[in-house]
């Protein structure tokens, strides 16, 4: 019986880390929904698109900007570390060596921003729900918004901690390798 009742204490007391730990993450996707609102807004009324077509594109926004910014910060950490004397000339790449390496690079960036913005998007549409199910009970749009960002960036954190720890991984790696 001890053993039961320590279990459950664990689960508890795991979960009320979960949710505190979720709280500064909520906060940043609580902005970025923001951010995101009135993206989609501009994009559904400029090219006349549909509320799911007109989500996934600000995501994928998003995510390109994102992927981007991680992307190009190691090549800036290491900028002052690495000497910046003259590359001999039997060593410089050639024109089409840097003209693959840059393609190869944008191809890298755009399919991560994309397996981003469709791994983001159920928890979107989770969110959108959670959003109007409380606006039903008289709260706030912002306070319905930000409980949205909350609840949905937890289950997130959730699925990405115990089950799908290896989806980041493999995303690193498809970015930074070769």
């Amino acid at each position: 019986m001890p053993t039961i009742i320590s279990i459950l204490l664990n689960l508890i007391l795991s979960i009320c880390d979960l949710l505190k730990g979720a709280l500064p993450f909520a906060i940043f996707f609580f902005l970025l929904a923001l951010a995101g609102l009135k993206l989609r807004a501009y994009m559904q009324r400029r090219f006349k698109l549909s509320w799911i077509a007109g989500t996934l594109s600000s995501t994928f926004l998003f995510s390109l900007v994102f992927v981007c910014i991680a992307y190009a910060v190691p090549f800036f950490i290491s900028l002052p570390a690495s000497s910046l004397g003259v590359v001999p000339q039997p060593l410089l790449p050639e024109p089409a060596e840097l003209l693959s390496f840059i393609v190869l690079a944008a191809f890298k960036i755009a399919a991560a921003a994309l397996f981003l913005a469709l791994f983001a998007l159920p928890f979107i549409l989770l969110g959108s729900y959670i959003c109007s199910v409380v606006e039903k009970h008289k709260f706030n749009r912002y306070f319905a918004l930000f409980v949205a960002s909350y609840l949905t960036s937890a289950l997130a954190f959730a699925l990405l901690l115990y089950y799908l720890r290896w989806i980041f991984l493999g995303l690193f790696f498809f970015l930074y390798s070769f």
